[in-house]
């Protein structure tokens, strides 16, 4: 069996096994599995060395480097980071898809992962928070003027970006207009009722409730409340590591925290797909 297949079936099993344990796990992964999958990851690179493995790790390393700082920012899983950097281990280039006969040019497969990801995560979103999960939650409330504002502006600027392919390739696939299309109505949803999807990420619990890699919604707590935990532990942020956990879970105030996010390696799962089967989405749609 080729080395390069190997690796893909590898891929697709590991990311598989991340979405379910993020879907069916409350999100969290065993850093059993994760370590075990960065394990694989870089024994693939050794086992099948050649003039790419550097190129391949040095991607790692960057990918880690990005995940890590968005992960002490509040805006990754710690699982999510190591998913990223053991995929580029595995593939480090985009292959060639295997439903559509497109150049891809030597990209890391990973750009491609991270944009059908992105592209996944804007479709899904709006559609399970307002329309799945919302219909037994309490009612939408009314757009405000801001919202409507950045709405427009957002379907607007995927609407020239319509016209400005069209316009300089005098020509545009079906299928190009209808994910356009999608893309646009779905990112004015997310702008116009980003509030209300923030809100029904989270669930506000008590300290002891915490656990480790837990993301605290602090931009939206009183400056009272953020102040008390504050004053409790000084390194107080979005992530709960086992310090702050330590710190403040005898404490007898809920904090706001994105129990009901999104599952995001089934995104990653979504965007390694999309990716394998049809290569990086923007040279698809262009």
């Amino acid at each position: 069996m080729p080395a390069e297949l190997i690796r893909i079936l590898l891929l697709v099993l590991i990311s598989l096994i991340y979405a379910l344990y993020d879907i069916f796990n409350k999100r969290n992964v065993p850093d059993l599995f994760v370590y075990a999958s960065l394990a694989v990851g870089l024994l693939s690179t050794i086992a099948y060395w050649s003039y790419l493995s550097l190129y391949s790790i040095g991607i790692a390393v960057v990918i880690g480097a990005i995940g890590y700082i968005f992960y002490k920012g509040g805006q990754l899983g710690a699982g999510d980071g190591f998913e990223l950097v053991t995929i580029s281990l595995l593939l480090p280039i985009q292959p060639t898809p295997f439903l559509a006969s497109i150049a891809q040019f030597g990209m890391p497969f990973i750009l491609s992962v991270l944009v059908a990801t992105g592209f996944a995560a804007i479709v899904i979103v709006p559609i399970y928070y307002l329309l799945i999960d919302g219909k037994n939650r309490r009612k939408i409330e009314k757009v405000d003027a801001k919202s409507m504002v950045k709405g427009i502006i957002i379907l607007t600027v995927y609407l020239v970006l319509l016209a400005m392919i069209y316009l300089v390739r005098y020509q545009i696939s079906l299928i190009a207009i209808v994910l356009i299309l999608i893309l646009a109505v779905s990112s004015m949803f997310m702008a116009l009722y980003a509030n209300e999807i923030n809100y029904r990420m989270i669930s506000f619990v008590y300290p002891k409730e915490l656990e480790r890699g837990d993301m605290i919604a602090v931009s939206i707590m009183k400056k009272s409340d953020l102040a008390y935990f504050t004053q409790a532990y000084e390194k107080f942020g979005r992530v709960a590591d086992d310090q702050l956990i330590a710190k403040v879970k005898d404490l007898n105030r809920k904090l706001p925290v994105y129990k009901k996010a999104v599952p995001f390696a089934a995104f990653i799962f979504i965007g390694v797909v999309v990716s394998l089967l049809f290569g990086d989405i923007f040279l698809f749609i262009f």
